[in-house]
């Protein structure tokens, strides 16, 4: 026997359900027909090796197995939009989603699990699943929900239809969605559901008429868009309109045995029902995510994260990485109290941790006795439990934010002021070799960018404010160790303390390092090691002297081996070589025959800086202070005469230290290795 019983128009489903069961029952009465091979079909479709409902080009769309939610069902059909309202209960009945304008995105809020369906495309939906759908775009899209419940459960949102109900099969069953398109005047014969257990037939476009298959005589029963139907038995679908029409029929099919247990010796069977396993399943949210729909908004899986699952107080721990699709799974795992721990830097995201069984029931957990994110949770004999991390990362970009740079530094001694140590020796800066991290704590790194020999932390965009650590694991250069890091709060068991914040956004550290060698010279503020053989005159040993850092306490690239403050003077044989003469202020070797009289040589020669003892280009080599006297033999060639100061024409009565003096001979030294 066919049996229709047909729905509402879509603009009248919003009636009380009082009216829709009045009307039904009068559809019910004109549309029953008399159908001889209704019993014969009907009982070959739920056995076990039943062909499938689909013929022709019809096609199963969506499919599962599932047992009946109570002893008396029905079947309902909804139509909703997505995405929907914040306060709308999500889909937990048994049955099928249909994406039949556009195409919907479902998102499983238990198991985080997705399915995308084009428009056409359906899915199964196990009883208790908690799922949401998804518009892709801005506009609202219009789907289908096709519903199995209990019969005294038939309200629903957007109620398109609700059929009569009936006694639920025994057993878990085969449940099959078919769909279909036709053009126009085409018929599709199918065999939908029994007398006993109906299909809910649904047409989603154009206009259709529905007839037993054994009485092409019989009076067509027409239905339009948004109109249902509980069919039973063999029938022929005819399309009618020049649009041709598209319809499903859900069916309930045939029961599917329990699979029997694999053969296996009784320790093995129970060693495998006592192992459980924990899956961990991790995923990225936007930049500073407030809203509470993870499952949606935070799709992003995250590869390369490394979680440990460890049972407390023992020595049990167990590390694994995700893959590309952000998961990981710890297998053979006893009956115990895990702690499950991971993820990324603490003080840079906040984690959102939701834990679930295979089942889909939610699993309860406390929070790990540590500053490390993560979850305590007790796994049963053959638990399969899944844990869902999401990541929320923090907005680095914001104004509370600053730098912190790193270099190295060399300094001959740990009294050394920082500002006369170098950057590395005298051919290329020292090159950070590393490990040298960056950190809020264990695990945490923060990411670096590397100029050449210096590291630098926020270049794009900035690190928060905050207490940050260094660790340095870095050999030190030879003939040198590690003093301190200079511009850090003093070290700690993770590392050096860094702090940056608004008076202090910008922060540079060094590395300082000092040479080790006791016996080792004074190379003074540059780091390089003289001699006074480098030098072609006194002056500019000096010169050098004071500017390395030398004085009559420091004695600089070993220039002073006297100690009274004055470089490569005779005596100072410190550093093995015969020091090149004191040229003077003006650099340039004069002698004694450059002048053409006595008191010439001597205002040039206290010009230059000549006094007693200072002997300015070996021209007073008695050291009294005059210059190019008899007995001045230090530099005598020829010497100009002597005129005497009593003569009013004489150069020494008119000549002061401002008289023009003789071109110099130019030596052609100057200061070098």
């Amino acid at each position: 026997m066919l049996r229709l019983f047909a729905c509402l128009p879509r603009s009248r489903a919003r009636h009380t359900r009082l009216l829709e069961a009045t009307l039904a029952a009068l559809v019910v009465a004109l549309l029953a027909l008399g159908m001889a091979m209704g019993a014969t079909a009907a009982t070959r479709q739920l056995d076990n090796d039943a062909p499938s409902p689909a013929t022709g080009h019809a096609q199963v769309v969506a499919h599962g197995v599932a047992e009946l939610p109570a002893d008396e069902v029905a079947w309902r059909v909804n139509r909703a939009a997505a995405p929907r309202p914040a306060d709308a209960p999500a889909q937990d009945a048994l049955g099928f989603v249909l994406a039949d304008e556009d195409a919907l995105l479902l998102n499983n809020l238990d198991s985080g699990a997705q399915a995308r369906l084009a428009a056409g495309e359906a899915a199964f939906v196990p009883a208790g699943t908690r799922q949401e759908q998804i518009a892709f775009g801005d506009g609202p899209v219009d789907y289908v929900r096709i519903d199995l419940v209990p019969a005294d459960d038939a309200n629903g949102d957007e109620l398109a239809y609700t059929g009569e109900t009936f006694a639920a099969p025994d057993g878990d069953r085969d449940l099959d969605l078919v769909r279909d398109v036709l053009t126009e005047d085409e018929e599709a014969e199918l065999s939908l559901g029994s007398d006993d257990v109906p299909a809910l037939f649904f047409v989603t476009d154009g206009a259709v008429e529905v007839f037993p298959a054994d009485d092409t005589n019989a009076a067509p029963n027409p239905l339009d868009a948004g109109q249902a139907a509980a069919v039973a038995g063999q029938v022929v679908i005819r399309a009618v309109g020049a649009g041709g029409a598209t319809f499903i029929a859900a069916v309930i099919g045939p029961e599917v045995p329990a699979i029997p247990s694999a053969s296996a010796s009784p320790a093995t069977a129970t060693a495998t029902a006592e192992s459980a396993s924990l899956t961990v399943q991790a995923f990225g949210c936007p930049v500073a995510y407030a809203g509470e729909d993870f499952g949606s908004d935070c799709a992003d899986p995250l590869a390369d994260v490394v979680f440990r699952v460890v049972i407390p107080a023992t020595e049990f721990s167990v590390e694994g990485t995700t893959d590309a699709d952000g998961e990981v799974v710890f297998g053979d795992l006893d009956e115990n109290t895990y702690a499950l721990t991971g993820g990324v830097p603490a003080e840079f995201a906040i984690q959102n941790l939701f834990c679930v069984s295979e089942s889909g029931g939610q699993i309860p957990f406390t929070a790990p006795v540590s500053e490390i994110p993560g979850a305590v949770l007790e796994l049963g004999a053959g638990d399969d439990v899944t844990c869902l991390w999401y990541v929320i990362p923090e907005d680095l970009q914001g104004d509370e934010s600053g730098t912190i740079a790193l270099a190295v530094k060399l300094c001959p001694t740990a009294n050394t002021p920082l500002d006369n140590c170098d950057f590395g020796d005298v051919t290329a800066p020292l090159t950070l070799t590393g490990p040298v991290t960056l950190s809020t704590g264990p695990g945490s790194d923060v990411p670096v960018n590397i100029h050449g020999p210096n590291y630098v932390w926020g270049e794009e965009g900035g690190v928060p404010f905050g207490t940050y650590y260094l660790a340095v694991d870095m050999p030190a250069p030879a003939g040198y160790a590690l003093d301190r890091v200079a511009g850090s709060l003093g070290g700690s068991d993770i590392g050096y303390a860094i702090a940056i914040d608004a008076d202090t956004p910008n922060v540079t550290v060094y590395l300082v390092y000092v040479q080790t060698d006791a016996n080792a010279p004074d190379l003074g503020n540059d780091g390089v090691d003289y001699d006074c053989a480098d030098f072609a005159e006194l002056n500019a040993a000096q010169a050098y002297f004071v500017t390395d850092g030398g004085s009559a306490a420091r004695n600089v690239d070993n220039l002073d081996a006297n100690r009274n403050g004055l470089a490569c003077e005779p005596g100072d044989d410190g550093d093995n070589a015969e020091p090149g003469p004191d040229l003077g202020n003006d650099g340039v070797d004069m002698n004694c025959a450059d002048f053409a009289e006595l008191n010439a040589a001597q205002a040039y020669f206290v010009t230059d800086g000549g006094s007693p003892a200072r002997n300015v280009d070996n021209l007073d080599a008695d050291r009294d202070g005059a210059a190019c006297e008899p007995g001045d033999d230090g530099d005598v060639t020829e010497r100009g005469a002597t005129r005497r100061a009593s003569n009013p024409n004489s150069l020494a009565t008119r000549c002061t230290s401002a008289c023009v003096r003789p071109t110099p001979r130019s030596t052609g030294w100057g200061v070098g290795r």
